[in-house]
């Protein structure tokens, strides 16, 4: 019997409920990158073994802490003029010019992102920060439009550990909690839902590499950003599904860049300009 067919005969019997297993993604906000990783297994041969591999991975996280009151981001100051509409680049370059808003210190790299170009307005994207003198951690944006308010609630859900609900006094609803799932890795989140701007943005950061199948790479005793600077980063009325034209020059600039809508096992894309060192923007603020 070929290859083929001892491969369809073994995974016939399993069932997979592709469509639960991304709404249930979707819904955690976070892992836009790896609800596509998960449709790229299914569209191969062996998809529901491969699917049953990798076990649908998912954010997972330990405790943490949440100060009294974050520190709520005050309104931009950039002209609605020469925009561009947000994509996976340009959510990353919002996220890095964030990051130095706040005061986050060290380099970002392994920037990675999602979305636009003519599907739905979600985005997301991902970098890696690395404080002087201490490990790295993951820092992750989702930004979703007004179907996912319904979906998610206001209220604290059974994987949201340490969870805090709030209401601005704009009316947009704020969410802070670290997301529990299987594995030793810690994910800290703040969400803004927002009604009136048909936003919902979902911002994490972690004290380490969240890897497949449930393992975790951990490298530092907590995340790398704390609630207020998380908080000031959901908060901040940047995000929407058109952006200063300005991020998407500085996206188109990033490297190296992963494009998960792309071929999921290519390698990340690197700026010709740049020489091989790779020197990556920083997210210390003086610079």
């Amino acid at each position: 019997m070929k290859l083929d067919d001892l491969m369809r005969d073994a995974v016939a019997p399993v069932e997979i409920d592709v469509h639960d297993l991304a709404r249930t993604a979707r819904a955690r906000g976070t892992v836009r990158r790896r609800q596509r990783r998960l449709a790229t297994v299914l569209a191969g041969a062996g998809a529901a073994a491969a699917v049953t591999g990798v076990a649908l991975v998912l954010p997972t996280t330990g405790g943490g802490s949440a100060p009294s009151a974050p520190t709520v981001a005050s309104e931009p100051t950039a002209s609605p003029a020469a925009e561009a509409r947000l994509d996976g680049r340009s959510t990353v370059a919002v996220l890095v010019d964030l990051l130095n808003q706040v005061g986050a210190e060290g380099v970002t790299d392994t920037y990675g992102g999602q979305g636009a170009s003519g599907g739905s307005p979600d985005t997301y994207g991902d970098l890696h920060l690395t404080p002087p003198g201490e490990g790295l951690g993951e820092v992750g944006v989702n930004v979703q439009g007004a179907d996912m308010l319904g979906l998610v609630g206001e209220r604290c859900a059974g994987y949201m550990a340490d969870c805090s609900v709030r209401t601005l006094p704009d009316g947009d609803v704020l969410r802070v909690y670290s997301d529990t799932g299987d594995g030793p890795g810690e994910r800290r989140v703040a969400e803004l839902l927002s009604e009136r701007r048909g936003l919902r943005v979902v911002v994490a950061a972690t004290n380490g590499l969240d890897l497949p199948s449930s393992r975790w790479d951990v490298t530092r005793d907590g995340t790398v950003l704390d609630d207020d600077q998380l908080v000031a980063i959901a908060t901040d009325s940047v995000w929407g599904f058109r952006v200063p034209g300005e991020y998407a020059e500085q996206g188109a600039a990033l490297a190296p860049y992963t494009d998960y809508d792309a071929d999921v096992w290519a390698e990340p894309s690197t700026d010709p300009t740049q020489g091989p060192d790779g020197a990556q923007p920083s997210a210390d603020p003086s610079e």
